[in-house]
């Protein structure tokens, strides 16, 4: 099968499609890491589920509040979007961030 040479589609890929499956693999990465992280340290025990903030200096330096809750929550979270990527792509038996990683450069967890 000949190369396609189409320069639109080429620079979509280079430009595009490999910057989207970067950040993709990037988020499942970093999503895996901080449950890992969440799970290794025991901070569901060590984090009430109530609205309680937690002091990390946001009330004195102007960032967003974050209540205990919400750190549960975001472990929630996290675990649905790894489920997510891990369940195989719609009509075949390839997972989602297998289908990412096929077109990664760079993807990387942030933590």
């Amino acid at each position: 099968m000949p190369d396609n040479e189409n320069p639109q589609v080429i620079n979509h890929c280079n430009n595009s499609l490999r910057v989207f499956a970067d950040s993709m693999v990037t988020a499942y990465e970093t999503c895996r890491k901080f449950i890992e992280q969440y799970e290794a340290l025991g901070i569901a025990a060590l984090c009430p589920d109530n609205t309680d903030p937690v002091a990390d200096g946001s009330a004195l330096d102007g960032r967003p509040i974050i209540q205990n809750q919400l750190v549960r929550k975001h472990y929630a979270s996290a675990t649905t979007v790894r489920t997510w990527f891990e369940a195989n792509h719609a009509g075949d038996n390839v997972s989602r961030i297998t289908r990412f990683r096929q077109a990664a450069v760079n993807g990387r967890s942030q933590i």
